[in-house]
């Protein structure tokens, strides 16, 4: 299987201005969008994404679906309690794709269903394509397997999509929707995310390792290979490199990794390193692949442009007149970064190499950042990296697509 990784957000930073990424140009929705990081329940790691109850946040970016790709939506889910409204829960980033398929949750019993939207992506005009599954959104605690939306236009040929929701890992709804919406665009991606979109329910919608992957190939089809159950990780800063050029924030106790290693968020001016000279580099070795406990079979996603790890970071500048900046590991390119201004950003450094990206890569990267001509301090409060990865869990096969267009299983 050739398969790419396009959007993710898992809370893992725990940090609301870095979390997540999309292996195109844009950041994932965090604050912009209304979500927090929460530190329970979660369903792997140290972290998860809520939207919090009241709010109508369009979510965390999956990444994007064309009518030349497999795309596989994917997130563990769940209410903490039961909505007062139907709340959609997979949706185009902007509401105005005509015909776009979403996929939503019922009021009440928190059932769901697959819906078209109307003209210029009407959400109240929507046309439902299923009826409400058996299957419920979980309450209170996440599933035993994630909410996943396959949207598939390759495996049935021209004129036909196919279109799959899972629930718990086991599929509830599989047919053919017919044509592609010309909502969704042929050459031009829709950004798909993960959130309430224009929903305020009264209760809080949890989200944890939301995953967008996608296939250009047939062969791929979900009923031709096991599809992974991606998850996201956060790699922190773990010792020092013989590479430390910086100085820190207040006295040196011995470690310069720590300075800009915060395990639950990024913590400002109290510890942060920094640069206003020219040419200097400043690495971190980071957690080992024992300490990050993947299975010895976990496998690493890389975007179609071969983005491996993202390198994340807060940061500012104060003072000078100038600045360049570059993100920097000993397994990929520098990559530039931009001034962030005066105030606290966080900013995302997707990182390319000319190889595949895979699990052993993360035993032996070192990462940091490095000053270009610049003579702007430069302070940098939280670093780390983020990985999409697939911990040898995969979805069930199912068999071949036999369904008449409009049929539903």
């Amino acid at each position: 299987m050739t398969i790419y990784w396009s959007g993710c957000g898992g809370g893992e930073t725990r940090d609301t201005l870095i979390d997540g990424c999309a292996g195109g140009t844009a950041a994932a929705r965090i604050t912009a969008d209304g979500l927090t990081v929460i530190s329970t329940p979660v369903q792997s790691g140290v972290g998860a994404l809520q939207v919090p109850a009241g709010v109508a946040a369009k979510g965390t970016l999956l990444g994007t679906t064309v009518s030349t790709q497999i795309s596989v939506l994917q997130a563990y889910l769940n209410f903490n309690g039961n909505p007062n409204a139907i709340v959609p829960f997979f949706a185009p980033y902007s509401l105005t794709r005509t015909g776009a398929y979403i996929a939503e949750a019922n009021a009440t019993t928190r059932t769901t269903r697959i819906c078209a939207l109307g003209t210029d992506g009407d959400y109240a005009t929507r046309t439902p394509l299923t009826p409400w599954s058996e299957a419920v959104i979980p309450s209170g605690s996440y599933g035993t397997g994630p909410v996943v939306f396959i949207i598939d236009p390759l495996t049935l040929g021209t004129n036909n999509v196919w279109l799959r929701l899972f629930i718990d890992g086991v599929e509830v709804f599989s047919f053919d929707a017919g044509v592609w919406p010309s909502g969704l665009g042929i050459a031009d991606p829709t950004a798909y995310t993960v959130g309430t979109y224009g929903v305020a329910p009264n209760v809080a919608l949890r989200i944890d390792d939301a995953v967008g992957l996608f296939s250009t190939s047939a062969a791929d089809a979900p009923h031709l290979a096991a599809w992974p159950i991606a998850k996201v990780d956060a790699q922190h800063p773990i010792s020092d490199t013989a590479t430390h050029e910086w100085g820190v924030s207040g006295s040196f106790v011995g470690t310069y990794y720590d300075f800009w290693d915060d395990a639950t968020g990024n913590d400002g001016d109290t510890t942060y390193l920094y640069s206003a000279q020219s040419a200097k580099t400043q690495t971190s070795n980071m957690e080992s692949l024992a300490t990050l406990g993947w299975n010895a079979n976990a496998t690493v996603f890389e975007s179609a442009t071969k983005i491996g790890p993202v390198l994340s970071c807060v940061h500012r500048t104060v003072g000078g007149t100038k600045f360049e900046g570059f993100g920097t590991t000993n397994l990929s390119s520098d990559v530039n970064v931009s001034d962030p201004g005066s105030t606290y950003v966080g900013n995302l450094y997707r990182l390319t190499h000319a190889d595949t990206w895979a699990r052993a890569d993360a035993g032996t990267i070192t990462s940091g950042l490095k000053t270009g001509t610049s003579d702007r301090d430069w302070r940098v409060t939280l670093m780390m990296l983020q990985w999409v990865i697939c911990d040898n869990e995969f979805l069930p096969l199912v068999g071949a697509p036999m369904i008449p267009q409009g049929g539903i299983v």
